[in-house]
């Protein structure tokens, strides 16, 4: 009996130690994956920074071996320029009106001599814009000069016998209206002989209407009244 009380106890401290070997494991393994996390933790760390400094250590590299080609001469354009003044000016396109036309036609007849003024010409008052043919005006001046010497001796003749009681009152009116018809007529040919140089009426910019009708050589003719 007392021999069988003896052996009971062993058994039970068998299963005590039994039963404490699985947590000492799970503390084992658990310490191992952190140690091993942390390895890898820091052996990413030291491989990150190796890569970073790597592309620095190239580019300085580079930078080294570029420095002998910036040291050369680099060839360039030169332009030499000088200050001038300007002006500035603006072009505008625009079309413009007459405020007002005059007619200038001609008043006599006769062919175009002159050189024809370009249309746009601008010209003042008093200027030629065209010169006709005399003709025979210069022979017909001196024809009335003629008739009008005539006339003046026999007006006087006729005067002076008027006076003197051998002619006639009319005989010497007649010789006076005789006298005075041609003076006109000296007058009538130099004033068409004036025609003959057309000028401008007042200052404007020139534009012969039909175009080719001041032209040389053209017929010029009053206008029809």
């Amino acid at each position: 009996m007392p021999t069988t009380r003896d052996h009971n106890p062993p058994p039970k401290a068998l299963r005590g130690h039994a039963g404490a070997n699985p947590m000492r494991l799970g503390s084992i393994a658990l310490a191992l994956l952190s140690a091993g996390a942390l390895y890898y933790w820091v052996a990413g760390r030291v491989l990150a920074e190796e890569l970073a400094v790597q592309p620095a250590a190239e580019a300085n590299a580079v930078v080294a071996t570029a420095k002998p080609e910036q040291n050369q001469p680099v060839p360039v354009m030169v332009l030499q320029s000088q200050a001038r003044p300007t002006v500035n000016q603006l072009v505008l396109r625009g079309r413009t009106v007459a405020i007002r036309k005059v007619s200038v036609p001609a008043e006599t007849a006769g062919l175009v001599i002159s050189q024809p003024l370009r249309k746009g010409t601008a010209v003042a008052g008093g200027d030629v814009l065209c010169r006709l043919d005399p003709g025979a005006r210069a022979a017909q001046l001196l024809e009335a000069e003629a008739g009008l010497a005539e006339a003046r001796i026999a007006a006087n003749a006729a005067t002076t016998l008027s006076r003197k009681g051998f002619a006639a009152e009319a005989t010497r009116l007649a010789r006076q209206a005789q006298l005075e018809a041609a003076q006109a007529k000296v007058d009538l040919v130099r004033l068409d002989i004036a025609r003959l140089v057309i000028h401008a009426p007042l200052t404007a910019c020139w534009k012969p209407t039909p175009p080719k009708s001041a032209r040389a050589s053209a017929w010029a003719a009053p206008a029809p009244r």
